[in-house]
């Protein structure tokens, strides 16, 4: 006698992670979201209430000032990404829809490039202030101002193709599920990815590594390799 395949009532999610798996993702992205927060909120608390106002905090930092505050809110940026990784390996599944996936690669690459870009330009700061004193304009508050606020916006724009192209995509074929009332469901996982061609994907990753990495990475050391020589020089 021949059996009838069963007849698929809908889909499934995949398992989610128990017992020590569970206790061993949780545990520390839970760490890093709380400590994380309470960190940066620290920052921003002394920066603005241990020197009992703003205008004096403005003062006694200079523009060191804007970008702590600026590094500060890219961190927060980084802890507020947590819980939606948390959920997503965890669950072993999307559940945030189309949109929650592109501000999640929104945040995800956002944060990261503009807190390299903060320290590069905060190292250029500091180079001019030891190595070129006599340029007044650079350490202008109004001109620190313009340049964290045009290097949030070239952090959007870098990202524009992957959060335009990333998606939601479904995967089967991961087996079936049988209720308790023996209906049969499909296992469907669901996966928030980047959505580019292989040869696109490849160009955006090198132009990004290039453009958001090395180049600041290259001058990071410039600035701080002419800092500790000036320096060097001083005390002889």
């Amino acid at each position: 006698m021949q059996m009838l395949p069963a007849t698929v009532t809908g889909e499934y999610p995949p398992p989610p992670l128990v017992g020590r798996p569970f206790a061993q993702t949780a545990v520390p992205y839970s760490l890093l979201f709380v400590i994380g927060t309470l960190g940066n909120t620290a920052v921003l608390a002394y920066v603005f209430f241990i020197t009992r106002s703003l205008k004096s905090s403005v003062m006694a930092l200079g523009n060191t000032f804007i970008y702590i505050v600026a590094l500060c809110a890219v961190d927060l940026l980084v802890t507020v990404s947590i819980p939606f990784s948390l959920s997503n390996t965890i669950l072993n599944n999307w559940v945030f829809g189309e949109f929650g996936c592109k501000l999640h690669w929104a945040v995800e690459l956002s944060n990261k490039m503009c807190s390299t870009f903060i320290l590069t330009a905060l190292a250029f700061d500091r180079y001019m202030a030891i190595c070129h004193p006599e340029n007044k304009r650079v350490h202008q508050m109004r001109q620190t101002i313009c340049i964290t606020v045009f290097l949030a916006i070239l952090s959007i724009a870098l990202i524009i193709p992957v959060v335009f192209s990333a998606t939601v995509r479904s995967f089967t074929g991961l087996g079936r599920y049988i209720s308790q009332n023996e209906e049969t469901y499909d296992v469907v996982k669901y996966m928030c990815v980047d959505g580019m061609r292989r040869d696109l994907k490849l160009l955006v990753i090198g132009f990004l590594v290039v453009f958001a990495f090395v180049l600041p990475g290259s001058l990071l050391t410039f600035f701080y390799t002419k800092i500790i020589l000036r320096l060097r020089r001083q005390q002889r």
